[in-house]
């Protein structure tokens, strides 16, 4: 914990310990319930079973979520504060877990991690007393041998499920592999949500609009099944290529464009918005988008 040298100190410590409360709080409320029959992708699968895969899954997002409960307990262990109170800063755990795959080669169990690489990534530059962070995480299994800025590099296994390693080397490679088409899914990637290695066959609508769905209301869910079914209807499917800037859907056709819809939490506005702007919108404009 830093060192407390006034009473102006102890408040601003206090300002810190507060807001990292009040964002693990919040990221902890991103890592939403597994499905009970939840179907992995053959492609991520590896050597382990359904069941396997699944069961190591829920141990990851468990090992994560109880690091949020430590760190709302006891946030100067894990090395915080080191960002400004007005809560505009990065996810911490995520940041130095996700920049192991990122900077990493799996084999076995074991994740070798590009030491160099590492440490001048962005994710871990913009976060200071990383090391608490890694005894933090020793709590939880991961074992994290040769951590040292002088090392070349240095290793990550867990104690006691390798399983655990290799679903997030799965789970953070997918989240590569699909930047480039979805770019704008930062909840659902910090929320570990299972859409991005679960079997498509399983997901009745593109993954982007599931995994966007998964944090809204159910007011507005109802909704944009709504739209998407009028944009299909005229011919108009999500385009996959174009930034979804601040979560937003674009409906496409060729170069014509049907609508761009945002997800909102307001469930007033929202109802009220359905009711008094998207319906005479759809009927001014759909003959002509239709075409």
């Amino acid at each position: 914990m830093a060192d407390i040298n006034s009473k102006n100190d102890l408040v601003e410590l206090e300002k810190y310990k507060r807001a990292a409360q009040r964002f693990v709080v919040r990221a902890k409320r991103l890592i939403l319930p597994l499905p009970k029959k939840l179907k992995i992708a053959q492609e991520y699968l590896g050597d382990l079973t359904n069941d396997e895969f699944v069961g190591a899954f829920s141990e990851l997002r468990q090992h994560v979520s109880t690091m949020y409960d430590d760190i709302l307990n006891a946030p100067f262990d894990w090395g915080y504060p080191d960002f400004d109170t007005s809560d505009s800063y990065r996810n911490r755990v995520n940041d130095v877990l996700f920049a192991f795959i990122n900077n990493g080669v799996y084999n076995n169990g074991v994740l070798t991690v590009d030491a160099k690489e590492f440490f001048k990534s962005t994710a871990v530059k913009r976060h200071r007393k990383t090391e608490l962070m890694i005894k933090g995480f020793n709590q939880f299994g991961f074992v994290i041998d040769g951590y040292n800025k002088k090392s070349t590099e240095f290793r990550v296994k867990h104690l006691d499920n390798q399983n655990i390693i290799y679903v997030l080397y799965t789970l953070i490679s997918s989240y590569k592999d699909k930047r480039n088409k979805w770019t704008h899914l930062d909840t659902a990637r910090n929320g570990y949500s299972y859409r991005f290695v679960e079997d498509l066959a399983e997901q009745e609508y593109e993954m982007a609009f599931h995994t966007l769905m998964d944090y809204a209301t159910p007011e507005l869910v109802d909704i944009q099944k709504w739209l998407y079914a009028e944009a299909r209807k005229c011919g108009y499917k999500i385009d996959t290529k174009e930034t979804m800037e601040k979560g937003m859907l674009l409906y496409k056709k060729g170069a014509k464009r049907f609508l761009l819809v945002g997800f909102g939490y307001e469930k007033i506005k929202i109802v009220l918005f359905r009711k008094l702007y998207f319906g005479k919108y759809l009927i001014r404009t759909k003959n002509k988008l239709c075409n």
